[in-house]
């Protein structure tokens, strides 16, 4: 991850339906397309590349255990009840729903439903032979201390060995799927003194109770643990900032896509960057100034009820 490797691309103009995006620059580096103001991204992230990183034409099926388990381990329940049954539960946003009904069509079986009084769905797995194949699929993969217990108590019960995680590298999806339940992507401004836009920080991060889990992050995409001071209880965050570091986790989820809104997010990232470069978020160029509070409305469109930053970012755009 530390070691990358510049190579030269071929550059290419960015394209917009009713010249929203109409940039004029020799140095483009991402074909960029918009629909009804909403920015659709196809293009490539390869100017930061790394040999770390195995380009995949597939999600294979393989890939697919492994992101299930980073669900599982991120907002998961493998449950067994008094009765002897066990069951799966995974609750997410009720903007997320899309991604728990790819895990259904995924595992041919399961009932989504909304949970009254929340703003959340919940994803439920009984039959008892789904069940057992769910276990075989994340058996190994399984890493957070609290979902091990968990997983342990259900080998024991279908009578299935229990085989403790190996070593992980960059290019299993586990991490797409932990990111898709608790990972964030923030953009984060504040209006001074003279009302216009200071510079911008664009944040990724991943909580979690425990910060031993995290370190594995730092390991394979490098960024730091902090305490989380959001949250009233004690927990942990993995953040990265840099640049480099966020481009090269784009170059990941290329091959391990997220499955939740934060995927919309992600699509923006290029043209940040572009915009960036630009200095669009200064007033001295008021046609990039409006380009760039553009992006940041489309940005902030794909935030989740429970983020209060999403608010505060929102309230900055006019």
């Amino acid at each position: 991850m530390k070691n990358f490797k510049f190579i030269k691309m071929q550059t290419f103009n960015i394209k917009t339906t009713h010249n929203l995006f109409n940039i004029k620059t020799t140095h483009n580096l991402f074909n960029i397309k918009t629909t009804h103001n909403l920015l659709k991204i196809n293009g490539t992230l390869n100017r930061y590349y790394s040999s770390n990183i195995i380009l995949k034409k597939k999600f294979t099926d393989e890939n697919f255990n492994q992101y299930l388990a980073g669900i599982i381990d991120g907002n998961g329940l493998l449950l067994l009840s008094k009765k002897g049954y066990g069951s799966l539960e995974i609750t997410m946003d009720s903007r997320d729903e899309r991604c728990l009904a790819y895990l259904k069509t995924k595992l041919s079986s399961g009932t989504i439903k909304a949970k009254a009084g929340y703003k959340s769905v919940r994803y439920r797995i009984v039959q008892q032979t789904v069940m057992f194949d769910l276990i075989n699929r994340i058996n190994g993969l399984i890493r957070y201390p609290q979902k091990i217990k968990q997983l342990k108590i259900l080998c024991e019960h279908f009578g299935i060995s229990y085989i403790p995680y190996s070593n992980i590298d960059i290019n299993s999806a586990y991490f797409s799927g932990l990111f898709d339940v608790n990972g964030t992507i923030t953009c984060f401004i504040q209006n001074n003194k003279h009302n216009s836009i200071s510079k911008p920080q664009l944040y990724l991060s991943v909580f979690s109770k425990n910060k031993e889990d995290l370190n594995i992050w730092v390991k394979l995409f490098n960024g730091n643990i902090y305490i989380d001071h959001t949250n009233k209880y004690l927990s942990y965050k993995w953040t990265i900032k840099n640049k480099q570091d966020i481009i090269y986790f784009l170059q990941y989820t290329k091959n391990n896509p997220l499955r939740t809104l934060k995927q919309s997010r992600i699509l923006l990232i290029p043209q940040y960057y572009r915009l960036y470069e630009l200095h669009a978020f200064k007033l001295g160029n008021e046609v990039l100034y409006k380009k760039f509070k553009l992006w940041f409305k489309n940005f902030s469109s794909y935030g989740y009820s429970r983020d209060a930053n999403i608010k505060l970012e929102a309230s900055e755009v006019k």
